[in-house]
């Protein structure tokens, strides 16, 4: 049977930002992958250029823009692209995403698919070695494999366990150390699986999986893990060595002289939180090198702006995936009130209000990639229709006097959409009271039902992104079991199941057939109503050179091939 082979870059909507260094290769079966500075001003170093290149400066510092903060430098803690963003600096995964469709090698040099998809074995780096100068070999992944799916504490990270032999669906050891994980020699690991499943199924969670030192926590308790001390000074692999941080603020990291693919040609990286209605001005004061656009980007209605600002290259990429809403099905129990919802969106004036008019409408976490089967759109999609809305609503006994509440964080896009539905709902008598949380506090108001609605979502330039982390990440399973952010409160494991379905599909036409019944569903049991992909929207400083936008775009960062102009 043919192999997915070209779907290698699936990634996750909860974790996906990947930091990169060098030129890793890309593996296919058995061959190689307390205060922020402003840029260009280093406390540590002089203005020496480069002695190799005299218009390089490697005592630099660049610094990347995120639109949030983050709670905890913990890998096992993140539950956004902002804190992986900065955790990816220090720790790193197995693969990486490159943001053409296939994988770079990090940790994980190479690989193999053996035992009829059954296993995989992942070739390590033998030149890795840990901030603090301790070797770095299999038995860290070993360690952290165990740490991840120990079941005393809660972590998203579970997702490369999900089919692992000796893990739940949930990816939750079974036992004690029960993952079934095994070292051949110092520098190659197997991971063994329950049934045959997909290349793409193996790979795309490894850029999720992080690798620990097991020297530094072998003896920490697995319960209190994400409380531990290790994360506030941490110690990994990565291309940056941690040196300080201000709380929802910033973080500075300084180049790594033993990063095993070569030390970045800059002195350190500032990872800094810049909030969309500043990062204009962060521009013209020379204040940032980076903007993603696949996290924080600039707003359409400051695109012009940005782009007449001086010594920057300014672009907008048509996206793919998009934001969708979280709604309580406990609240909203038919899925003709939430289809009736889905129908009171005008998503078109919420592109125009939200995206300046760049953008398309949403009606699943594949839209505009290659996994967009539009003939289930066509077949169940909607339009807005407002007035037949309200009458559904009327049919199935909404309750049109009470209030309902909308938590949203501070993206101007997300604002105006909840603005329009606000809007819309007016007219038909209908309330709807919009609240602006960080991220962290709206996750933790619908989990516990302290609100009625939610917008989250991502959005990539990678049209092969296959977003299988938003099942894993909402749904529930066959025993009850709720995957770690049911933020809707589904009850019905439909979409696990199917999520399930995605990791034993080996061929590229049996992962069609998957993803095409996904889309079904989401347009049936309107369980999550998407919204609208709007265009994404990035800025790279002159200065800053060697920048991959297909990873850049894809939420990976190739940070050892980055010069900075002198």
């Amino acid at each position: 049977m043919k192999k997915a082979t070209s779907l290698l870059a699936l990634m996750l909507a909860l974790v996906m930002l990947l930091s990169a260094c060098g030129p890793a290769g890309e593996p296919s079966g058995t061959t190689p992958a307390d205060s922020t500075d402003a840029p260009g001003n280093s406390d540590a170093a002089d203005d020496t250029d480069s002695p190799d290149n005299p218009d390089i400066d490697e005592n630099a510092v660049v610094t990347l823009a995120l639109p949030g903060g983050w709670d905890s430098l913990c890998p096992l803690a993140s539950t956004s692209n902002n804190a992986d963003t900065a955790v990816n600096t220090i720790f790193e995964n197995l693969f990486e995403a490159d943001g053409k469709g296939g994988y770079i090698g990090r940790l994980g040099e190479s690989y193999e698919i053996v035992d009829d998809n059954t296993a995989l074995v992942v070739h390590l780096q033998k030149n890795a070695v840990w901030h603090d100068g301790e070797p770095f070999d299999a038995d860290d992944v070993i360690f952290s494999a165990r740490l991840t799916t120990d079941g005393s504490y809660t972590t998203s990270r579970r997702l490369f366990f999900q089919q692992m032999d000796g893990c739940s669906d949930s990816g939750v050891e079974l036992s004690e150390d029960s993952a079934h994980v095994e070292k051949i020699d110092d520098y190659t690991v197997k991971f063994y699986y329950r049934q045959a499943v997909s290349e793409t199924a193996m790979l795309y969670p490894v850029t999720a999986f992080f690798i620990f030192p097991e020297h530094i926590l072998k003896d920490a308790d697995p319960a209190t893990i994400l409380e531990n001390d290790f994360w506030v000074n941490p110690i990994g692999t990565g291309p940056f060595t941690y040196e300080s941080t201000i709380p929802g603020e910033s973080l500075t990291v300084a180049a790594f002289d033993d990063y095993y693919l070569g030390k970045p040609k800059f002195a350190k990286l500032v990872v800094k939180v810049i909030t969309s209605a500043n990062l204009v001005t962060s521009m013209m004061a020379g204040e940032v090198d980076l903007i993603t656009g696949s996290l924080a980007a600039i707003s359409d209605a400051d695109y012009d702006m940005a782009a007449a600002v001086d010594g920057y290259t300014v672009e907008s990429v048509e996206g793919v995936n998009g934001h969708f809403l979280c709604l309580n099905n406990e609240t909203f129990n038919t899925p003709k009130i939430r289809k009736a919802l889905a129908m009171m969106m005008d998503k078109e004036t919420m592109i125009k209000a939200g995206a300046g008019g760049k953008g398309t409408p949403a009606y699943s976490m594949f839209n505009g990639g290659i996994y967009d089967d539009k003939a289930v759109s066509s077949e169940y999609g909607y339009e807005f229709d407002p007035d037949t809305a309200y009458q559904m609503l009327q049919e199935e006994g909404f309750d049109f006097d009470r209030t309902y509440v909308a938590c949203i964080n501070d993206l101007p896009v997300r604002q105006a959409m909840m603005t329009v539905m606000q809007e819309t709902w007016a007219k038909y008598g209908m309330k709807l009271e919009i609240q602006t949380l960080d991220t962290q506090t709206c996750i933790a108001t619908m989990r516990e039902g302290g609100c009625d609605f939610w917008i989250n979502g991502t959005s990539s330039a990678d049209r092969t992104f296959l977003w299988t982390g938003f099942l894993d990440w909402v749904s529930i399973d066959a025993d009850g079991n709720y995957a770690p952010f049911n933020l809707s409160k589904i009850s019905d494991p439909k979409l696990m199941e199917l999520a399930q379905g995605m990791t034993s599909a080996i061929t590229e036409e049996d992962l069609l057939s998957v993803t095409s019944e996904i889309q079904k569903v989401l347009l049936t049991d309107y369980n999550y109503i998407f919204m609208i992909t709007p265009n994404i929207n990035c800025a790279v400083s002159n200065r800053l050179k060697g920048v991959d936008k297909d990873q850049m775009l894809a939420m990976t960062l190739n940070y050892c091939d980055w010069e900075v102009t002198a």
